[in-house]
């Protein structure tokens, strides 16, 4: 019997989907701070710093024992300063900076560690920075160091020669062979001395300074007529100084050479009224901030509680805040609205209902009760100030 071979049975071998594996991605810069006062946009790409990535174990945003060893190390890159964490699942993680030798860490303020909580198993976690001051001023290169007061009489200490309203210059000499930056600036101060809590408030009044060859030179400026703080430094000057716990100093950086405290009476008092601008203001009007700056943290003005992992998170990202429900989403909605009422309440033209320390005490006993109700008051109140108006224009005119 005849059978037809010629049909054959086939089979159809289909084509493998390309897929990609889930993995979510950190990553970031470590900065160098240029002028000491914390990240800003003068600051530069820094190479060659240590960062470390923690699984965040406990959930309490920082890095401790529960958490074990690093997961992976990276070094921060020539040319960039930038690192990168990548394969991660979804969790949550704590980056740690181990600053270079001669460094002191300004950004964040009070840590080394930033928290980052990853929700997208696919997503990219970017933006962590991290900024560092490089300590490079030789106070060898400069010598012959003198003050000549109000153009008369020459003393070779601050301490105790110095008057609010004085007009003080400092003679120096630079060594041969040798190139430094100086600085001469005053504050106006809160107090007529400085410490942890109160001189973050200082702002500069007159600021001199320059880059210096080998020979004699001098520095000059006026002392403000009120309570104040000179400092004659290495490299350029600070405003604002850092929070409590912070290296925005110029002690810690390695860079003063002298300072005095003093005056007999406040320079601008806080002043209540009924006036006060809104988040968005704020938010548009970065110039017109007085007494801190955008990238401070919450954490460094308010007693953030843990529970709410927003320590780290900086005054302009917290004027940005959307809220959302309950504890977590009512404190972000206050916090929006208390960094507008301490921006209000610092501006010496807006006469805002509460002053700093009103709207700070206020708010972190709101944060304490944990309970969405009472936060939720506190930020309609804050709201309801800070859209009362007045104060000053765009252009930081008075109203």
């Amino acid at each position: 019997m005849n059978r037809n071979r010629s049909s054959r049975s086939t089979c159809t071998l289909e084509t493998l989907e390309r897929r990609s594996l889930l993995s979510a991605t950190i990553s970031g810069a470590v900065m160098r701070d240029v002028s000491g006062n914390g990240l800003s946009i003068d600051d530069t790409p820094l190479a060659g710093v240590t960062v470390k990535l923690y699984a965040d174990l406990n959930a309490n945003g920082k890095v401790d024992a529960t958490d074990g060893a690093a997961l992976a190390s990276k070094v921060s890159a020539a040319g960039t300063g930038a690192f990168s964490f990548t394969g991660l699942g979804t969790g949550k993680f704590v980056l740690e900076e181990t600053a270079g030798a001669n460094q002191v860490r300004t950004f964040p303020y009070v840590t080394n560690d930033i928290a980052v909580n990853v929700t997208n198993a696919n997503g990219t976690y970017a933006d962590n920075v991290f900024a560092n001051y490089v300590k490079t001023f030789d106070a060898t290169a400069i010598s012959n160091i003198s003050y000549t007061i109000n153009g008369t009489t020459i003393v070779t200490t601050l301490t105790g020669n110095v008057n609010e309203g004085d007009t003080v210059k400092v003679n120096f000499t630079v060594a041969a062979g040798k190139t430094v930056e100086l600085t001469l600036v005053s504050y106006k101060a809160p107090a007529p001395y400085s410490d942890a809590e109160n001189i973050q408030f200082q702002t500069i009044y007159q600021v001199a300074t320059g880059v210096f060859g080998a020979g004699q030179h001098s520095l000059t400026v006026k002392v403000p007529n009120c309570y104040f703080q000179l400092d004659f430094v290495g490299g350029k000057a600070i405003s604002p100084f850092g929070p409590a716990g912070s290296k925005i100093l110029y002690g810690p950086q390695g860079r003063l050479i002298s300072f005095v405290n003093g005056g007999t009476k406040p320079c601008d008092c806080e002043k209540t009224g009924n006036e006060g601008l809104t988040p968005g203001f704020w938010k548009n009007h970065l110039g017109q901030w007085q007494g801190y700056s955008p990238n401070q943290t919450l954490e460094s003005v308010f007693d953030v509680p843990d529970s709410l992992g927003l320590d780290n998170t900086t005054l302009i990202q917290a004027l940005n805040f959307g809220g959302g429900p309950g504890v977590q989403g009512a404190a972000q909605n206050l916090f929006r609205h208390a960094v507008a009422a301490i921006l209000n309440a610092a501006h010496v033209l807006v006469e805002y209902p509460l002053t700093r320390t009103q709207i700070i005490t206020q708010v972190n006993a709101a944060l304490a009760s944990n309970n969405a109700s009472t936060i939720t008051a506190l930020k309609d109140q804050l709201d309801t100030y800070n859209n009362a108006g007045g104060g000053i224009d765009a252009h930081g005119n008075p109203i």
